[in-house]
């Protein structure tokens, strides 16, 4: 192998590390996002914790995941004002 295959062949293991990176930090806040609309209130809660009130940790999510957290950010306030809202207590609905 000359030089060059050996760089070529750094790059390619570089890209392939920080592919997977990206691919972990994505699947960070896709299990967030899920977690906000599942149906589990302490889980909600906690998501709704790092998307809204942790800026620091979210915005490392979203970089690693390759994302501008302020985008990302951006969008997830329009899910929350387009969601139904959600009782508290879901088994106290009114009669």
């Amino acid at each position: 192998m000359n030089i060059y295959q050996n760089a070529a062949n750094d790059a390619k293991e570089h890209d392939s590390h920080e592919f997977s990176e990206r691919r972990l930090w994505a699947a960070v806040l896709l299990q967030a996002l899920e977690d906000w609309n599942s149906g589990n209130m302490r889980h909600r809660k906690q998501a709704e914790e790092f998307f809204f009130d942790a800026p620091e940790d979210f915005a490392r999510v979203c970089r690693g995941a390759g994302l501008a957290p302020s985008s990302v950010l951006t969008r997830l306030r329009r899910m929350k004002e387009a969601a139904p809202k959600r009782s508290a207590l879901p088994f106290m609905r009114a009669a």
